[in-house]
């Protein structure tokens, strides 16, 4: 994968919003590529960046802020959770100007995990997830956005997919991308060895060093325990009392660990979509890896090994099935200005929606995610449940398989092979 060919859909929101706000933050895990999102944005701006990773610039940013914060109209911080100060030095910038563009930064700690005095840039600052990388995006056709055609012209994007699949993808060749995930650099690892050994290394930096920039936890044996075990349950409902009893963790230890993993964007919840309402509702979020390569790798599966048929496998690859699916929605979603709210719909009765799209407007696109190449009539009842129950606010509702081929239903309901969400 060549990164000078590779263009980021999440760049054209980033110019866009670096006009509409004093300071734009660029956060999300490390190596997810905000250093060089950050070189392209600051190209266009002819201005430098100062990367506080390096210990001199960081230790000279602290004796000399404020004429760094002048040197440029627009100030370029890499990494700025190291010098935590900064922002002091930014507050009192804003306070002399509110011009818009003034300052970008980009962390790998969320701003949400920072000491609460530091954070007094409310209505000032901008928040900009940058993600790993979509499917899109690693084939170098970033701007193929099947959630916006999707979000501008349902029919028309169905009827692509009427006759058959625009790849003859199964539902191993689907597992194949989930093991590799999109991190950029695990991207570039020659074979599945070198990929898991990038994805090791990765695991045991954010827990020895990332997580200790946050918290100052001595039990990082808990913490990859811990981990081990949200792996074998990625993309289920977050239960920190049956969590705590599997582990042996306490269930405050549990909750404040699980709370450090979103912070370095390891995890991320999806809420509960309260769009269409009714009393029988769940109440807990979802938790799914940020990328499924970390998955993977946790579960000591990589793409050679994740299409194995033994039960051990089987079992875990329909969860890492549907967070790579979910991920991909969520990412294409972030350069989709219609799409208010990403959610995920649950009943008491075990009705689920693996997705739920909440429109500016108040229309909804209900989305499942299936593993299997078939589907079968009991597939479709949670979906026309949700429609009766959503009525005018329902926009379209949408299966996802393995297989090959869509199928146009009544009643604004479809279902579409996976690699439509790419192709």
């Amino acid at each position: 994968m060549n990164d000078k060919l590779l263009r980021r859909n999440v760049l054209d929101v980033a110019l866009e919003r670096v006009n509409e706000t004093p300071v734009l933050l660029l956060q999300g895990a490390r190596s997810v590529g905000k250093s060089t999102l950050m070189r392209e944005l600051s190209d266009k701006r002819n201005a430098r960046i100062l990367d506080f990773d390096d210990e001199a610039i960081a230790e000279h940013a602290e004796q000399n802020m404020q004429s760094l914060l002048t040197s440029a109209k627009t100030v370029f911080i890499d990494e700025y959770q190291k010098v935590p100060s900064v922002l002091n030095a930014v507050k009192v910038k804003l306070n002399q100007s509110s011009r818009f563009g003034q300052f970008v930064l980009s962390g790998s700690i969320s701003f949400d995990a920072l000491p609460h005095k530091t954070q007094a840039l409310t209505g000032r600052i901008q928040r900009l997830n940058v993600l790993p990388l979509t499917q899109t995006e690693i084939n170098k056709k970033p701007h193929r956005n099947f959630i916006k055609r999707l979000v501008d012209s349902p029919q028309s994007v169905i009827e692509t997919y009427m006759n058959k699949g625009v790849t003859s993808a199964n539902r191993n060749d689907y597992l194949k991308k989930t093991a590799i995930g999109g991190f950029p650099m695990a991207l570039k690892q020659n074979n599945s060895s070198a990929r898991t050994r990038w994805f090791e290394s990765y695991i045991d930096y954010s827990i020895n060093r990332d997580v200790r920039e946050v918290s100052r936890i001595r039990q990082l044996s808990e913490m990859e325990l811990l981990l081990h075990r949200l792996a074998k349950t990625n993309a289920s409902l977050l239960n920190v009392a049956n969590i705590s009893k599997e582990t042996g963790l306490n269930p405050h230890s549990a909750r404040d660990y699980i709370l450090l993993l979103e912070k370095i964007f390891m995890l991320h919840r999806l809420p509960v979509s309260t769009a269409v309402a009714t009393k029988r509702l769940v109440k807990q979020p979802k938790l799914h890896f940020a990328d499924t390569g970390i998955a993977t790798t946790l579960l000591e599966l990589d793409e050679t090994t994740i299409t194995n048929i033994d039960a051990t496998t089987l079992s875990a690859t329909g969860h890492l099935y549907e967070t790579f699916a979910v991920n991909e929605v969520i990412r294409l979603c972030q350069s989709v200005d219609k799409v208010r709210k990403v959610t995920y719909w649950r009943t008491r009765d075990g009705l689920e929606l693996d997705l739920i799209l909440e429109l500016r407007g108040g229309k909804v696109i209900a989305i499942e995610i299936k593993s299997a190449e078939k589907l079968t009539n009991a597939d479709y009842t949670p979906m026309r449940y949700y429609q009766k129950l959503a009525g005018d606010k329902f926009l379209y509702g949408i299966i996802l398989h393995s297989g090959v081929g869509g199928i146009l239903h009544k009643n604004n309901i479809a279902s579409l092979p996976l690699d439509c969400l790419w192709h």
